[in-house]
């Protein structure tokens, strides 16, 4: 799986978090840790997840650091 970036916004630490659906299905979303900014979607898979972090636009991701 290919590493995590960090927050776009405030440069934390960036995890992936599984969510379950009434026990019958899992979906997989990315969130920070110190500012708990997180994709508004659900993915199938965690490397969908962290693709969809990694690579959202430059107006997406805030300013760089």
């Amino acid at each position: 799986m290919a590493e995590l970036l960090p927050c776009p916004f405030c440069g934390g630490e960036s995890f992936v978090e599984e969510h379950k659906f009434h026990g019958c299905s899992n979906t997989y979303g990315v969130k920070c840790s110190k500012c708990h900014t997180q994709t508004y979607q659900f993915f199938d898979t965690e490397e969908i997840a962290v693709k969809r972090w990694n690579t959202r636009t430059p107006k997406e991701r805030g300013k760089e650091k």
